[in-house]
């Protein structure tokens, strides 16, 4: 089986409620993508076959959707997830795309891409330091799920539009070998006018 099924985690910072900008607090919602996360790391992770994996010697391969491109390699595939606006898999990292509009919240399109990242923390009561790594506002965060460790690395973009948060997510063992991989994948995301 791919990695994608083993991540479903999906972490908006925008709420339509009173079209204002809020604070997704609600623990119920909260509780309910960390559930999901829960069971489809379980279900692939008990199975998953890291064979194939190997990034350095595949070819890139540009994926688009929505207006939004990224290079990958030819040992990703896109898939359908409901909540997501894509989703790439492969063997070893799975990439997880949201796309925000701004006409989803007022005042939106005024927001620095560190305050986009510091909603997105906040809404999902995720703990992580936001940093610029490769040009690139960012945050990492980890989750212990159905006994494994998993690593996500997470990059929030600003297009015309809408602000994108792109997620890489793989097991923290391997974290650090795919980690300029991952770094080098999320600098590839570019946009439409």
């Amino acid at each position: 089986m791919l990695y994608l099924n083993k991540i479903c985690y999906n972490i908006p910072a925008f709420n339509n409620a009173n079209s204002k900008i809020v604070w997704r607090g609600m623990k119920g919602i909260i509780m309910k993508k960390i559930v999901c996360l829960s069971l489809c790391l379980a279900f692939v992770l008990s199975g998953c076959s890291f064979l194939g994996g190997n990034y350095l010697n595949a070819k890139d391969k540009t994926f688009s959707k929505a207006g939004m491109s990224i290079v990958l390699t030819d040992k990703f595939s896109e898939k359908e997830m409901v909540s997501y606006t894509a989703t790439y898999d492969s063997q070893r990292v799975a990439v997880l795309t949201l796309k925000e509009e701004f006409d989803l919240a007022e005042g939106a399109s005024d927001l620095t891409l560190d305050e986009y990242a510091q909603f997105v923390l906040d809404n999902n009561n995720l703990e992580a330091d936001i940093k610029t790594k490769g040009g690139l506002v960012t945050f990492e965060y980890d989750k212990q799920v159905s006994g494994k460790h998993i690593q996500y690395f997470a990059a929030v973009y600003k297009a015309s539009d809408a602000f994108w948060l792109v997620q890489f997510g793989c097991e923290a063992d391997q974290y650090e070998e795919l980690s300029d991989l991952i770094l080098k994948w999320a600098k590839s995301v570019t946009f439409e006018d």
